[in-house]
């Protein structure tokens, strides 16, 4: 396991447009306090299948507003497990704020609210399901959304035996009239996929 640890990283930039302050390919890595802004990808990880990535108490925003590559602050891709508590997320532009492919991700009672003027497109997605914890967050959009969903589930259909979506005790804030709090493509997934959302209240 490797600790990284009240670090701040800024202005990532590279050829292809997907620079990340912070790039895992493999294993087992904590992120404690750290902060990052304006990188074309705060974190992003590979595509191993034992990889685990566990934030805590760290922030990520400001999203560089230039073409290319979507600027996601967060993109987990298909690993093991995501584990993100106590963190803010802020400011995006075309991409998410958060984006997971994991096969487990846990979000709990972090502020992911992309704040006046911010252009995120999903507040949090999920494209190939999985199982997905979502529990006391602040979760917020604002008006000029590139896309009227806060949270997205199963848009690109299953990748792992097991998929659910528990979400209980959020704040779910949409600034954009028509939006949805929640979209679950359910069209795309296992009819035996749980969704339990409890508890929530929706501004």
């Amino acid at each position: 396991e490797m600790l990284i640890e009240n670090v701040e990283i800024r202005g990532v930039r590279v050829r292809e447009g997907n620079g990340a302050g912070i790039r895992l390919e493999k294993g087992h890595v904590r992120i404690v306090r750290c902060a990052f802004f304006d990188n074309e990808m705060g974190i992003l990880t590979g595509n191993d299948p034992t990889t685990v990535l566990e934030i805590e108490d760290s922030e990520f925003g400001r999203a560089p507003k230039h073409g290319g590559a979507l600027h996601h602050l967060l993109y987990a891709g298909t690993i093991a497990r995501l584990s993100v508590r106590g963190s803010r997320f802020e400011q995006g532009f075309r991409g998410h704020l958060i984006k997971s492919r994991a096969r487990e991700s846990f979000l709990f009672y972090n502020m992911i609210v992309d704040g006046a003027g911010g252009q995120a497109s999903y507040e949090v997605e999920f494209p190939n399901a999985g199982l997905a914890w979502l529990i006391g967050n602040i979760v917020g959009q604002s008006a000029s959304t590139e896309n009227p969903d806060l949270i997205s589930y199963g848009a690109e259909g299953r990748r792992w035996p097991e998929n659910g979506l528990y979400l209980a005790h959020n704040t779910l804030l949409d600034e954009y009239h028509g939006g949805r709090f929640l979209r679950v493509w359910s069209e795309r997934l296992p009819p035996e996929t749980e969704v339990w959302a409890i508890n929530n209240l929706v501004v």
